[in-house]
């Protein structure tokens, strides 16, 4: 199989990314919403590959997080089943205000001693 991604889906199963179809570069390249991996030469869905903070933290899937420098993958966010959601050790919760529900971490602010850290994290703010 071409460009093997495993990707979670919604329901708990698991199939391969739309992406895979793609056995070389400028396949992959031709959808926008997938990279050329290399050395792998695999073509995948894009997650998380935003290059600012604003499209990283209006990620529509609502799976990423700006570190400061880039954008990635939350830790709860890739988190498609609740019971693994639930059991998990980032701290996430299992949250049914979304349509379908969707994994997503607490927000640890009263953990954060440093400014920079906290107003880094987009559930935080640094109070002086």
């Amino acid at each position: 199989v071409c460009g093997a991604s495993v990707r979670p889906s919604i329901d708990g199963t698991c199939g391969e990314t739309h992406c895979a179809k793609c056995c070389d570069k400028a396949c992959c390249d031709a959808d926008s919403g997938c990279s050329w991996k290399t050395p792998d030469d695999t073509c995948e869905r894009k997650v998380c590959e935003h290059g600012d903070q604003n499209t990283c933290e209006n990620d529509p899937d609502l799976l990423c997080k700006w570190d400061g420098s880039k954008c990635d993958l939350k830790p709860c966010g890739s988190i498609y089943v609740k019971e693994k959601c639930l059991n998990s050790t980032n701290n996430c919760q299992w949250d049914t205000s979304f349509d379908p529900p969707i994994c997503k971490q607490l927000p640890t602010c009263g953990t954060k001693t440093n400014p920079d850290v906290c107003n880094n994290d987009a559930n935080c703010e640094w109070d002086c």
